[in-house]
């Protein structure tokens, strides 16, 4: 499998298993993943969401 996001943003990723990692430096926003196999013959998209940390104020 090969994974693609949308937007590229650093601090962004996906792992050889499909999991999506990010790190604080990742704004909000809405991102899409694609997994295409390797021979090319299936394609998936899924959007994730990342909100900022409620503050607990």
């Amino acid at each position: 499998m090969t994974y693609a996001i949308s937007p590229i943003t650093n601090g962004l990723s996906v792992d050889q298993l499909g999991k999506a990692l990010w790190n604080e430096s990742v704004p909000a926003g809405v991102y899409t993943i694609t997994a295409k196999t390797n021979d090319g013959n299936f394609t998936g998209t899924t959007t994730i969401t990342l909100t900022e940390p409620e503050t607990g104020e």
